[in-house]
């Protein structure tokens, strides 16, 4: 019960520094801030001072009765006398130039999301520093208590999960929406394709789906049948492959949009810095790495490569539990490449502002000047849901990635040899019962608080190693996997059907 208390300290003195501290300073907020450039829309009085300039070189084309007409009417309109101004027409083909203004922590406060952006980031940044403490203590102090951390982490995924979901409710709200066709037809595509995966054979993907319910629905049979009843199983196969699809549909059309975005960030970010080699490569680097993370999960051609002995070599280039090992951390590096990033893409996104003026002016006609001072400052306000879509699933895949490590029990430090339960994982039917000091209770106390601890031991058998290692290994891959299909199909719009 050492271990335990350590965690409740931990997690009551994370919770305080979350609640009293995170407001004043949060990392979410510094993301935002740490060098940001916006733009500025041009003011009324700017955009009626580049009109008149703009009549004034165009004397050939206009007579001078017209002039005059539209000299009145932009004089009258300077001279409000205390009434709300209208809005007027201007050219598209106006020239002007863009102010440009670096992010203020005041100017964040009244974005879009704001909140739900600064909460995900806050929280998540408490919940790594609650797990890696955790970690390390329980490494320095093994124990076989319940992981508290592992609390911080399920709510870190509910937390990014709720954030994709809100915003995809959004795009439903709106009337003669595409948005949200292009959610449904994107569900429809990853339940189909789901479908397909779940049927593998574990010979070609190394999923451990099928591993994973086998050893549920036995321990699961052996603890009804203790309990008195009589049952063939929790669940069916076909049963068990439909309710993982569904989830998978889910997941695939939430991130739909987030990979439809990052492909849009990563066309601009590339264009905006052509000359810089090294953050070209990294931007390069980021956007394939999903596929090769992927490929680890492909057992003829990586993990029977590095694990299973060959003709020419006697021995494995590594072990099991180090290959294990090696995709937890590249699943990390991955996600903080693409954190280390993020200020790369939504600086190209805030450069939108610039390519939607110099688009314009390649058109012909008028534009009234509310609309193209609201076309500037949208970008700018959709920045927070930019960075919701882009940051969400990081956090999604990070977390999943600490679950599927403690609550396997596999270990972040390949070619070690560290002692891993799952090695030596107790049948349910050995399960003893477990002593407890209840000196103060009365017998029949006594048994039922044996008998409850007997079955909460039976339950912790169910939901074993075996079970953690396959449902989260495959939600770790297929996030990894659906988020880099939506953002192939967004590379391929943005590059080539757009254009």
């Amino acid at each position: 019960m050492s271990l335990l208390g350590v965690q409740v300290v931990i997690s009551m003195i994370a919770a305080s520094i979350l609640h009293k501290l995170m407001p004043f300073y949060s990392i979410g907020r510094w993301f935002l801030c740490c060098g940001l450039v916006r733009y500025l829309h041009p003011t009324n009085e700017d955009l009626k001072t580049l009109t008149l300039g703009a009549m004034a070189n165009t004397q050939s084309g206009i007579n001078k009765g017209q002039r005059r007409r539209n000299g009145k009417r932009a004089a009258n309109s300077n001279g409000t006398n205390g009434k709300k101004e209208e809005p007027f027409n201007v050219p598209k083909n106006l020239e002007f130039q863009l102010d440009t203004a670096k992010v203020q922590p005041i100017d964040v406060l009244q974005l879009h999301y704001y909140t739900d952006y600064q909460w995900l980031i806050d929280f998540s940044f408490m919940t790594l520093v609650v797990y890696i403490t955790t970690e390390v203590y329980s490494l320095l102090q093994p124990q076989s208590e319940f992981n508290i951390s592992m609390v911080w982490c399920f709510m870190a995924v509910v937390f990014s999960m709720k954030s994709q979901l809100s915003l995809s409710i959004k795009y439903f709200s709106l009337t003669e929406s595409g948005e949200m066709i292009m959610i449904i037809t994107s569900g429809c595509f990853y339940f189909v394709l789901a479908m397909g995966i779940v049927i593998v054979d574990e010979s070609i993907l190394d999923l451990e789906l099928l591993p994973a319910y086998y050893n549920f629905t036995t321990n699961a049979r052996i603890l009804m049948t203790t309990q008195g009843l009589e049952s063939h199983g929790p669940i069916s196969l076909v049963t068990f492959r439909v309710i993982l699809t569904v989830i998978c549909a889910l997941i695939g059309a939430l991130l739909t949009f987030p990979g439809l975005r990052l492909a849009k960030m990563h066309t601009d970010a590339l264009k905006y810095n052509k000359e810089d080699p090294f953050v070209q490569l990294c931007l390069y680097i980021n956007f394939l790495f999903p596929m090769v993370i992927g490929t680890m999960w492909i057992k003829p051609y990586v993990r029977d490569f590095l694990t299973v002995p060959h003709r020419r070599n006697r021995e494995a280039i590594m072990s099991d539990n180090d290959f294990e090992s090696m995709r937890l951390i590249t699943l990390i590096l991955f996600c903080f490449l693409r954190l280390c990033l993020m200020k790369t893409h939504l600086q190209a996104h805030l450069n939108l502002a610039y390519e939607k003026v110099e688009n314009l002016k390649l058109e012909a006609g008028k534009i009234s000047s509310i609309e193209l001072q609201r076309m500037i400052a949208r970008v700018f306000y959709f920045l927070c849901v930019v960075a919701l879509q882009y940051v969400a699933p990081i956090v999604f895949i990070v977390f999943l990635t600490c679950m599927l490590k403690t609550m396997a029990n596999l270990s972040w430090f390949p070619f070690v040899d560290i002692n891993i339960a799952l090695r030596n994982a107790t049948p349910l039917a050995t399960t003893t019962n477990t002593v407890y000091n209840a000196s103060f209770l009365s017998a029949d106390l006594k048994d039922k608080v044996g008998e409850f601890a007997l079955t909460l031991a039976n339950i912790r058998n169910v939901f074993n190693a075996f079970w953690f290692k396959g449902v989260f290994s495959f939600l770790c891959w297929w996030t990894n996997t659906a988020w880099f299909i939506a953002s192939v199909f967004g590379l391929l719009y943005h590059s080539y059907f757009q254009a």
